[in-house]
């Protein structure tokens, strides 16, 4: 397994760039930091499963989420 970490200092339009980039390092799981995301849940991108837990959307946001590619982590 591949894990990684990368500071995206915000990931709003940034997401096809951050799957793009993983994809062609491979790698299997990757925390992202500075996402600035707000709200908590989940989505599938492409191979993976994002997850991210957020602040309320009133709060100034800092927060990390994960990917996780679908399949290689039960």
């Amino acid at each position: 397994m591949k894990f990684g970490t990368w500071n995206v200092q915000g990931c709003r339009n940034k997401m096809e760039e951050i799957r793009r980039e993983i994809n062609v390092m491979n790698m299997d799981v990757i925390v992202l930091t500075e996402t600035k995301k707000k709200g908590t849940g989940n989505e599938t991108l492409g191979d993976y499963i994002y997850l991210f837990s957020g602040v309320k959307k009133k709060e100034r946001a800092k927060r990390v989420s994960i990917l996780i590619r679908n399949g290689k982590v039960p």
